[in-house]
């Protein structure tokens, strides 16, 4: 299985990622590169991958569970936020305002665990950042993506709330 990461600069690109260790840090110097080549904050950053409760897979590869060692840096984990914070941070400066992430993984954003890794990414970024609370299915990247039932969003500063999504085509 393979993680798609799209980032929104000027218009939409698709990273691919596999299996690996510190596959996150691997994600954000690839987002870093693109802003900085192409000269152009990151208004709308989507990372398709598995995911469970409080969980995002970065680069889990096929079979893996996420979550499953915070040590290997492959996934976004509320446990391993203070491990991957310092990766992390390097994002931040190029969002745009009004930036929004969304991490289109099952169940991310579920229980107290999503609502930990929601907070803790708005809060670290400056951002917006969603997710779905159930199981998630996606299209093609030129189709248009939406989450399946509840989603969770954390803005900077404020309580994770739910809200209604309506599907956003892809740029």
């Amino acid at each position: 299985d393979m993680t798609r990461v799209e980032g929104q600069v000027t218009n939409g690109t698709t990273i691919r990622m596999g299996g690996m260790s510190n596959g996150v840090g691997q994600m954000v110097a690839e987002v870093v590169r693109l802003a900085t080549t192409r000269k152009a904050p990151v208004s709308r950053l989507r990372i398709f991958g598995h995911g469970k409760e409080g969980v995002m897979g970065i680069s889990v590869g096929t079979g893996a569970s996420p979550g499953y060692s915070p040590k290997l840096r492959s996934s976004l984990d509320f446990q391993n936020l203070n491990a991957i914070k310092a990766d992390l941070e390097k994002l931040t400066p190029h969002f745009a305002e009004g930036a929004i992430v969304e991490l289109f993984g099952c169940s991310t954003g579920g229980g107290a665990n999503g609502n930990a890794l929601l907070s803790g990414l708005a809060n670290l970024w400056g951002v917006e950042v969603k997710a779905g609370a159930l199981v998630q299915y996606y299209g093609t990247p030129d189709q248009t993506n939406a989450f399946e039932g509840p989603v969770m969003s954390a803005k900077p500063g404020q309580p994770v709330a739910q809200k209604r999504e309506k599907p956003v085509a892809v740029d």
